[in-house]
Parts: structure tokens; sequence; C-alpha cells
């Protein structure tokens, strides 16, 4: 029969092991997550290039309203969606973005909404 501190040292050698396959493990599954997300990412380029081919839009556009890419920030996006959907009024040389329709909404440079656009007027909220 071995002796306790064999016994605790086999085990301390075992821990060692199961610890050293454990960081192993870790690191394939961090890489096979990256390698994932490459991937996909790539994918989705390429199928954005067959869309903008195929209907003719800018791919440009399409890269920067559906990639998650870190190259196109919100900031970016919003620009281009007020560029292409609001208009733009000057109040006391303040400029306002608003829906040009019935009850649209009016946007301070912020991107909050502070009224309403009824009649061909802007309502601000109280």
């Amino acid at each position: 029969m071995k002796k306790p501190k064999e016994i605790y040292l086999l085990q301390d050698n075992l821990l060692q092991k199961i610890d050293d396959i454990n960081t192993i493990v870790y690191t394939y599954i961090k890489n096979i997550k990256k390698e994932y997300k490459n991937n996909l990412s790539d994918e989705l380029d390429k199928l954005l290039s067959k869309i903008a081919e195929g209907e003719n839009l800018d791919i440009n556009m399409l890269k920067k309203k559906y990639s998650k890419s870190k190259k196109y920030s919100d900031k970016t996006i919003l620009s281009t969606e007020e560029e292409e959907l609001l208009d733009t009024i000057t109040i006391n040389d303040i400029t306002y973005y608003y829906e040009n329709k019935e009850n649209g909404k009016v946007y301070n440079k912020n991107n909050k909404i502070i009224g309403t656009y009824i009649n061909s007027k802007v309502i601000f909220n109280c």
C-alpha cells in the first residue's frame, strides 16, 4: 500500500495534468470561436456582395447597414438614414430633423425625439 505522502503527490500531479488539459481545451475553443466569427463575417460579405450585384445596390451602403463590423459605427448608420429619410428645418439657428409626413417625429442633433410635425408645422414637446 502506498504511503499518504505518495498519494498526495499523485493527486497533485493528476490535478496539474487536468489543469493543463483544461487550458488546452479552452485555447482550442477560443480559437474555434474566433475562426467561426471570421468565417461568418466573410460569408456575410460574400452574401452582401451578391445582393448588391444582383439588385444594383451600393455595397458600402449595405455593409454599413447590415454588417456588425467595428469599421462602421452606429453614428455613421444613423447619419446615413437621416440623410435619406429625414428633412431638416432650422428654427432660432438650431437645426432639427423631421419626418415629412403627418404626425412625423421631430429630432434634435442627438437623435432624441423633441416634437411632432403636424399640418406642416413643428409642435415641440413640453
